[in-house]
């Protein structure tokens, strides 16, 4: 059986969803790191990744 979290089905189609936890999987196999910043009435999230190959 499955459950709807409720919280997530108001009707809205804002939200992160799953899409947050895959980005945060494929920045950590590149040994990167997610952040995120509430600024201004805006949320930005900050990816930062290793250069590699100088």
């Amino acid at each position: 059986m499955h459950r709807v979290d409720e919280s997530h089905t108001q009707g809205k189609k804002d939200g992160f969803g799953i899409g947050l936890s895959m980005a945060q999987y494929i920045i950590k196999q590149f040994k990167g790191k997610i952040t995120a910043k509430y600024t201004n009435g805006k949320l930005n999230f900050i990816v930062t990744l290793k250069e590699v190959g100088k």
